[in-house]
């Protein structure tokens, strides 16, 4: 285990290695927001991994409950979200998503960002994420098109690692959602992402 700054350090780097790969990791969350018109609220980040969406969420305004269930990534995200000087508006817990300990309509949004193709039956995820958000409320999904898919595979090579994808997309989740009562209001291909932004019905 790496100390703050290391961790902070190897993440920089790997964002530069991002970068000169035509991939700007830190303005995609942005774009991914600004679709789904998030200003404030209570929000929820699915499967937060460094935490960049967290911190954009928090950047908007919103209180943010992050759930993950790896313990160095979270590390990571805490670290990043300190130096950023928005600790006070991110709560990171140690959570499956699969089983939210919240209460229904919780949250005023909820989010998810490559977090799909780790999934290999998104069905539970997709019920929590619904039943823990108002009525009206936004739930946005995003995770990388074939182009970043590709990226992220080259990326892997010239580590030496491979990069695992089991395969669950970003229109089968949207399936799954409108199925539990959401609508899909908004659709994009950005940043080598495609997103969906739904809403849940009002019954």
């Amino acid at each position: 285990m790496g100390t703050e700054n290391e961790l902070i350090l190897a993440f920089r780097s790997r964002c530069k290695r991002y970068e000169n790969l035509g991939y700007d990791r830190l303005e995609t969350p942005r774009i991914i927001l600004n679709a789904a018109e998030i200003n404030g609220g209570r929000a929820l980040d699915i499967g937060t991994g460094k935490g960049i969406l967290a911190m954009e969420l928090a950047r908007r305004g919103c209180e943010v409950i992050s759930v993950d269930l790896d313990k160095r990534e979270r590390e990571l995200a805490m670290a990043l979200t300190e130096e950023a000087g928005l600790s006070e508006r991110i709560k990171f817990m140690q959570a499956d998503a699969a089983r939210l300990e919240f209460a229904d309509e919780y949250f005023d949004c909820a989010g998810m960002m490559d977090v799909l193709h780790h999934l290999d039956n998104p069905q539970a995820v997709m019920s929590e994420m619904v039943r823990v958000v108002k009525s009206g409320g936004r739930l946005i999904i995003a995770d990388f098109d074939e182009e970043g898919f590709a990226l992220l595979d080259r990326l892997h090579q010239e580590d030496g690692a491979t990069h695992d994808r089991a395969g669950v997309t970003v229109v089968e989740a949207s399936e799954v959602l409108t199925a539990l009562g959401c609508r899909t209001i908004k659709t994009l291909n950005a940043g080598l992402h495609n997103i969906t932004v739904l809403e849940k019905q009002v019954f």
